[in-house]
């Protein structure tokens, strides 16, 4: 399944109208348009005003980026994934990486017990969502990145995730590897590296996130252009 990641109402619109089967937030673009760099920086009531607005506007699955769950402790997590499943959404994708003054990785059982709390929570208020437990392995550039990523994943399933999903994991052997190791669907993350979609699903991928590249994508070309406006004197190129 092939993910737009949105950060408006109307690029949200833009992918369901496209025919994508799922739409979910972009937490770097949707902080950029709101004037905060990424990493949990917006306050979690403008995130999950933005949500709101956009899941009104769309009938397809709509998933959410909530990054490390936007509170301290589980408890606040689930709260907030609470508010969340009352706007409607599916799903929640939630991360394993810190930002602090280097990037750093949670300790796997930190974040196994932070799945593993929310997933039990969450059952037992009889709330249905899609956890997509990610880790940063590869993003973070950690030694020896595969074999750290399969043993986060397993512990993740373990756990009570309901799915996994590895960014930058893009060689077709690394991505075998890490199918074979859990029984949870894998979600990637696009990269120039990336095998095309039908070699994705040969080798077992589930599901591949745009993440923030349409966005940038999208800055860099009205950066051109508007430059472009100004050098040349004329609004000719907008017509």
């Amino acid at each position: 399944m092939l993910l737009g990641n949105s950060w408006d109402v109307t690029s949200a619109q833009a992918y369901q109208e496209a025919g994508y089967q799922a739409v979910a937030t972009s937490s770097a673009a949707l902080a950029n348009i709101l004037g905060y760099e990424d990493g949990e920086k917006i306050p979690f009531h403008l995130l999950h005003d933005m949500v709101l607005r956009m899941k009104q506007k769309i009938m397809v699955p709509f998933s959410v980026d909530l990054e490390r769950g936007y509170g301290r402790n589980e408890e606040q997590i689930v709260r907030n994934i609470e508010q969340l499943v009352e706007a409607g959404i599916a799903g929640v994708n939630l991360e394993d990486g810190l930002v602090r003054a280097e990037k750093l990785l949670q300790p796997i059982s930190d974040f196994q017990r932070v799945i593993s709390a929310i997933a039990e929570k969450l059952n037992k208020k009889g709330l249905s969502i899609f956890i997509n437990a990610r880790t940063d392995a590869f993003l973070f550039k950690v030694d020896k990145p595969l074999e750290e990523s399969m043993k986060r994943v397993k512990a993740f399933e373990e756990a009570g995730a309901n799915g996994v999903f590895v960014p930058l994991l893009s060689a077709e052997d690394d991505i075998r590897a890490v199918v074979e190791s859990t029984s949870l669907p894998l979600n990637v993350l696009a990269s120039s590296t990336l095998p095309n979609f039908a070699r994705l699903a040969e080798l077992g991928v589930k599901r591949v996130s745009l993440g923030s590249t349409v966005f940038r994508q999208l800055q860099r070309q009205m950066t051109a252009r508007i430059i472009e406006i100004k050098n040349s004197g004329s609004v000719v190129s907008l017509f």
